[in-house]
């Protein structure tokens, strides 16, 4: 009865162990976090986006549709496309909300108020346009990277082991910053050190624990390694 019982108990650990493994921490995506780093980047490419209004204003198209004698600069035509832009919705004629009750002449003229509208409007709209992409854009990067280590943690085969140096702490670099993660030094089993990254949302390591480590591909140019406090559950494929 208490063999029983003490395989029961060691299986049922056995399985705590293994469903540890199985929620890789990678499976928390910080988006709150990574769009607010991304906060000052939106800006310049906000303000990037308003010149290029000013570039697209100047342009022959919209110089013949607004028909200003003097070219201003890329700053001040962007000014002017959003200043016009509120002055025609503010003097928006009513019968141009109500065509049925205008006349020929009326709905000619609400055709042509309509046209500059979506012109001058689509263009306005460009700096938020690219500031909504490229945040979509990084957070897909972002997904990816994430998605990507969750199935290597949770697949149970780390590419190599080590253990955290003292101090745990790695410098800080950009990969860590874009991504939202912790460095983190380690010594291989051929004594030299290499930094590893772990999920902001766990604690740092301690000193010589140890730490399994997965290949995290390829980001601004150089390799790197995404890591999780190692499980008897990993199998680590290769010695380092």
């Amino acid at each position: 009865m208490r063999t029983a019982i003490k395989g029961m108990l060691k299986q049922r650990s056995r399985d705590v162990d293994r469903e540890n493994v199985l929620n890789s921490p990678f499976r928390e995506l910080p988006k709150v976090l990574f769009l607010t780093r991304l906060a000052i980047p939106s800006v310049i490419v906000f303000l990037v986006g308003f010149l290029f209004v000013g570039v697209a204003a100047n342009s022959g198209y919209f110089q013949e549709s607004g028909g200003p004698a003097v070219v201003p600069s890329y700053l001040d035509a962007s000014v002017n496309v959003y200043s016009n832009t509120l002055k025609r919705l503010k003097n928006l004629p009513d019968y141009c909300l109500f065509t049925e009750k205008a006349n020929d002449f009326q709905q000619s003229q609400c055709a042509q108020f309509w046209s500059d509208m979506a012109n001058t409007g689509l263009l306005a709209t460009l700096p938020v346009v690219l500031v909504v992409l490229a945040l979509l854009l990084n957070l897909e990067v972002l997904k990816g990277f994430y998605s990507r280590m969750t199935r290597s943690v949770e697949k149970g085969k780390a590419a190599f082991s080590g253990k955290v140096t003292t101090p745990p702490e790695a410098p800080a670099d950009l990969f860590s910053w874009y991504f939202c993660l912790q460095p983190v030094m380690v010594e291989l089993s051929n004594h030299s050190q290499m930094t590893v990254y772990l999920p902001l949302s766990r604690a740092t390591p301690l000193p010589g624990e140890t730490l399994a480590i997965f290949d995290g591909g390829e980001h601004f140019g150089k390799k790197r390694f995404a890591a999780v406090v190692y499980s008897p559950h990993i199998a680590v494929v290769k010695g380092a």
